[in-house]
This record gives C-alpha cells, sequence and structure tokens, in this order.
C-alpha cells in the first residue's frame, strides 16, 4: 500500500514537470539548493511550473 502511494506520488510529480516543460532533474537540484532559506509560507513557489 505505501509503495503504491510512492509510485503515484512520483507518476504525480512527473506529469507535473511534462505538463510545465520542467525538467525534474533540475527542478529538484534547484529546490534543494534553495529550500532551507525558504519561506514556510512560500511553499507554493516551489512547485514545478509555478508562476509568479
Amino acid at each position: 500500500h505505501d509503495a503504491a502511494q510512492r509510485t503515484a506520488m512520483m507518476y504525480s510529480f512527473f506529469g507535473t514537470c511534462k505538463l510545465n516543460n520542467v525538467e525534474p532533474f533540475e527542478w529538484l537540484k534547484s529546490t534543494l539548493e534553495k529550500i532551507s532559506d525558504h519561506s514556510i509560507l512560500k511553499l507554493k513557489e516551489l512547485i514545478p511550473g509555478h508562476k509568479s
């Protein structure tokens, strides 16, 4: 059951990246570099393809 949920989450992530023309590895690298200094109130900004 847990594996199925994780798999669904990954498919959702890759689908979101594809719909927004975002390279998943580059997004992950960029997000990990800035997440520690990012405000918890602005987490939406870290979603792949987020437009300000």
